[in-house]
């Protein structure tokens, strides 16, 4: 897996997205029946499609497991 230094993604994702991932992070952690929190990353889509682009520039368009390109896939983040 990939390292990337923790600073290098707080300096690329706006504030309001990571107050709301910091929020669902937090009702996710909360909540321990399964479905219910199925249903909470399902409620917040938006965000992770959002953050997702903010990781993908992060990464330069590399697989965060084997490094390769993925610029044939529209998840760059993690295509596993």
């Amino acid at each position: 897996m990939r390292f990337v230094h923790p600073d290098r993604i707080d300096a690329v994702l706006p504030s309001h997205v990571v107050i709301r991932a910091r929020d669902v992070t937090k009702e996710l952690l909360a909540e321990s029946d399964a479905e219910k929190r199925k249903a909470i990353i399902k409620r917040n889509d938006d965000l992770w499609r959002e953050a997702g682009k903010y990781l993908a520039n992060v990464m330069e368009g590399k697989c965060w497991y084997c490094e390769e390109r993925q610029d044939r896939s529209d998840k760059p983040v993690d295509h596993f």
